[in-house]
Formats: structure tokens, C-alpha cells, sequence
């Protein structure tokens, strides 16, 4: 897959991403028995962001929270640019059960993506979250 992901990153340069938004990203944090009164666990997630040629930012996002295992997972097309960060906003079908849309505000900072959502319940379990800084896979 290395090589696959030098390919999407050349070609998505070769497309106008000059700051090169384009990769495979991934956090984890590790909990251990003495903060959580549980077994150890980790929260992890991984994204993959590519650029378009019209500017917007499409891949996925999934991730697996808590000790119990909650998972999200979301697939993101056409993220609109805003400024220094893209927008995704989900479909009127898929909204939360207090009525919102799913919103990611997905900012690039470096070598790092930081995720922030709304109104995602959706796509993930009771306790699941996307919202982290994920770091760009070397």
C-alpha cells in the first residue's frame, strides 16, 4: 500500500494539492487500568483524505473508542474548502436523532489533520467519536 499512497499523493499534487493534504492518517491513545478502572485499552482511528481537482476533500474516516469498543465509520465526498479547513456536511437522511446534519470540520495542520464533528450519531456507536488529531502515516 506504500507505494499506492505515493501514487495518490503524486497524482493529487500533479492536481493542485500544493499543501499536500493527501495521505493516510492515525491516532491512538492508550488508556492503562490505573486511569480507567477497566482492563487497558486504546481509542484508535485512521482517516484517508484525498484533494480533488476542484478543491474539495473526499476519503473516510473510522475509528474504535472506549473499552467497550464503540466504532465510527464515515466515508466523506466533496467536502467543501473553507478557508484553511474543508467542510463535510451529511444528507437530510442522515441526520442525528435531534434533527442535525453531520457536520467534520477537517483542518490541516502540518504533518497532522485535526477532525471536529457535530450531529454524526449516525455513524457511530453509543460512545464512538471521530473528533481527534490524527497524524499523517509516514
Amino acid at each position: 500500500t506504500r507505494s499506492y499512497d505515493a501514487r495518490i499523493t503524486e497524482l493529487a499534487k500533479a492536481a493542485g494539492d500544493e499543501t499536500g493534504v493527501t495521505g493516510s492518517y492515525a491516532y491512538e491513545i492508550k488508556y492503562d487500568s490505573e486511569d480507567t478502572n477497566t482492563e487497558p485499552f486504546s481509542d484508535v482511528g485512521d482517516a484517508f483524505v484525498y484533494r480533488d481537482l476542484a478543491g474539495e476533500l473526499n476519503g473516510y474516516i473510522s475509528t474504535v473508542s472506549g473499552p467497550t469498543f464503540h466504532t465510527c465509520d464515515l466515508g466523506i465526498e466533496e467536502a467543501a474548502a473553507m478557508g484553511d479547513a474543508w467542510l463535510f456536511t451529511g444528507t437530510d437522511e442522515n441526520k442525528d436523532f435531534e434533527g442535525r446534519l453531520c457536520r467534520v470540520l477537517i483542518r490541516q495542520e502540518k504533518q497532522n489533520l485535526r477532525i471536529d464533528s457535530i450531529g454524526c450519531g449516525n455513524w457511530c456507536g453509543a460512545r464512538g467519536y471521530f473528533d481527534n488529531t490524527y497524524t499523517k502515516n509516514k
